[in-house]
This record gives C-alpha cells, structure tokens and sequence, in this order.
C-alpha cells in the first residue's frame, strides 16, 4: 500500500494523498471490535497530523483495492512552510474541518 507506519499507535512522519484506489480509516485501540472511521479515495489526504508533530496515528488506513499514495515526509513540508507560510492556513483550516467531522460522528459530546 502507502507505508507501513499507518497503524494506530504507531508514530508517524508524514502525510500521504490517495494517487489511485480506497483505503478504510480504522480505528480499534481500547475496544473489542474495529471501527470504521471513513472511506478514502483519489485525491484524498490521510496523516495530516504527522506533519504537524511526532504523534502517534489515532487510526489505522487500510487499502481495500489496489492503492497508490503519494507521501510527504515531515521535514520537507515543514521546510516548504518556511517559504511559502500561506500553506499553514490551509492546513489549519483542513485539520480544523477534519475535527468538525469527527465531532459531529461523535454526536457533538
């Protein structure tokens, strides 16, 4: 698939964009039984948060076709902020509405 170092719990290091096929977002730690948190597919990011910090992943992306990712590791996105600093805003606004979306899954609590 894209890496290896997409599993819940794992730390990561980088952001990746689906080129080709789906992938499953995952999440399982502390119960019995897999959730699925999204489905993903061309054009879409998933990571984002590791380019932000040495975190480990809250999920686990899975392929369920054949998939092909681009990835960005953290260390050249970070370098790229330091010329281009618009880019920060449109990443807090994509992390932003990604936490409005899984508010709204969790019922708002």
């Amino acid at each position: 698939m894209c890496s290896s170092d997409l599993e819940e719990g794992h730390t990561g290091n980088g952001l990746y964009v689906i080129l080709h096929g789906r992938v499953e977002v995952v999440k399982s730690e502390g119960t019995d039984r897999a959730q699925i948190l999204a489905t993903l597919e061309h054009g879409e990011p998933f990571g984002e948060l590791a380019l932000l910090g040495e975190w480990k992943r809250t999920a686990t992306v899975r392929a369920i076709e054949e998939t092909t990712c681009l990835g960005i590791d953290r260390w050249l996105f970070l370098a790229y902020l330091q010329r281009q600093p618009a880019i920060a805003v449109k990443m807090l606004q994509f992390v932003a509405g990604r936490l409005v979306d899984a508010d709204a899954r969790l019922g708002g609590r």
